[in-house]
């Protein structure tokens, strides 16, 4: 089978067109992102597995300070919320033994 890796990319560039019309330029997104990532990063040193799915919602609400009637994203800050939790439990069990 052959891959048209031109028609790939070129499908990528209208995903990125569609989404800079909902959550604006990927720029301003990406600075919205970085400057909520800051705040809940600030006096970190590392990143940790429980701390990924929480900058996963940080992401969906920067693209909701855009669109905050896209109800995928509540969706997905849901799921977020639920495998944070998850890894929350785990981890904090697996300290406690």
């Amino acid at each position: 089978m052959n891959v048209d890796y031109g028609a790939l990319i070129s499908e990528v560039g209208k995903l990125i067109s569609e989404r800079g019309k909902n959550y604006g330029e990927p720029l301003a997104n990406m600075t919205d992102i970085s400057e909520l990532f800051n705040v809940y990063l600030k006096g970190k040193d590392k990143i940790e597995a429980v701390d990924v799915p929480i900058l996963m919602v940080l992401v969906k609400v920067a693209r909701l300070m855009k669109t905050p009637y896209h109800v995928d994203s509540h969706s997905d800050i849901i799921g977020y919320g639920g495998i944070s939790k998850g890894i929350a439990i785990k981890e904090q069990n697996g300290k406690a033994k």
